[in-house]
């Protein structure tokens, strides 16, 4: 017993200092190393639920609340051969209050004969003040003629590049010359079918003014929409210029 309290009191207490302290140390770093092993899980979890929130937020806005339904064109259909382009900007919200989303493309169309086009758009939407909301929107489909350039329909299909959801869009136009091949107004009421569990479908119309020196080449578009909902509605503005190339002289 002697020896054994000996030995203990022979040893150097700077070693036994040293010894707490490594262990110290080792244990304080362990449990450092841990925080930030947790931490990176959770920016990582963090990263992964935004971006999902973030998606399903730019699905219900544009299933539930405010799909694409700006038209800008008119009951004109392009004839064989001649091709339009109509780039444009619009702003879409349920109120004045709502920053909404704004929409940026071009439409274009193509002419297959007299009275049938094949027309089409590429949009990219974003939510406003939403960070990283950005979605693309492809949609295309036959328009026929049905009087011409008085009233025509149109059958677009289309789908987001986010959640593969679907939708068709049957549109009437009926356009009306206030000034021939100057000035005219296009009433476009249309029917929204979303091809998707728990969608809901919409009765949209859209307003449209067309105005240039001669709409057979060019036109200013500006348009004013409604789409109906229960409980209130969304509204969309849009300015857009539509310009046909390899205009055929008949």
């Amino acid at each position: 017993m002697k020896t054994s309290e000996n030995k203990l009191v022979k040893l150097p207490i700077s070693n036994i200092t040293a010894m707490n302290s490594q262990t110290f140390w080792k244990v304080y770093f362990r449990r450092i190393n841990k925080k930030a092993d947790y931490l990176k899980r959770f920016r990582l979890l963090f990263r992964s639920i935004s971006s999902t929130l973030t998606t399903a937020l730019i699905m219900s806005f544009l299933v539930s609340c405010v799909p694409v339904f700006s038209d800008l064109q008119s009951a004109r259909t392009l004839k064989k051969g001649n091709f339009e382009g109509t780039p444009y900007y619009t702003n879409t919200g349920a109120n004045s209050e709502d920053k909404g989303a704004s929409h940026t493309g071009i439409n274009f169309g193509i002419g297959l004969s007299e009275n049938i086009d094949i027309r089409g758009r590429l949009e990219y939407l974003w939510l406003n003040g939403v960070e990283d909301s950005g979605t693309f929107i492809l949609g295309v489909g036959p328009k026929i003629g049905i009087i011409p350039d008085r009233i025509s329909f149109f059958f677009p299909v289309g789908t987001t590049t986010q959640g593969g959801i679907w939708q068709l869009q049957p549109t009437l136009f009926f356009t009306q010359p206030v000034v021939q091949d100057k000035f005219e107004i296009t009433i476009a009421p249309k029917y929204i079918f979303s091809l998707c569990e728990d969608c809901g479908n919409n009765l949209t119309t859209n307003l449209g003014l067309a105005f240039s020196k001669d709409l057979n080449k060019y036109a200013w578009r500006v348009e004013y929409g409604r789409l109906i909902q229960q409980g209130g509605g969304v509204g969309q503005f849009s300015l857009g210029y539509s310009f046909i190339l390899n205009k055929k002289v008949n």
